[in-house]
């Protein structure tokens, strides 16, 4: 048997056995609404540490107060 006849039956081997792989699960997959799924709050209270490096004035760690946004942070660095 040729390499090229070796590829076809390794080829048609992996077929084989995606097919019955999607048989047996059933072929479905769990759909979820975006809308009924939880998304992380903020914390109503408190303080977070943000590490900011790149293209700012000064680079470092910064206190910022909870719920505050990406561009807080960079203008206080």
């Amino acid at each position: 048997m040729g390499v090229g006849a070796a590829v076809v039956v390794v080829l048609i081997a992996l077929g084989v056995t995606v097919v019955i792989g999607m048989v047996r699960s059933g072929g479905s997959t769990e759909v979820m609404d975006a809308a009924a799924s939880t998304s992380p709050s903020a914390a109503p209270f408190g303080q977070v540490y943000v590490h900011v490096a790149g293209a700012v004035a000064t680079p470092g760690m910064y206190r910022l107060e909870s719920g505050a946004r990406l561009a807080d942070a960079i203008a206080a660095a």
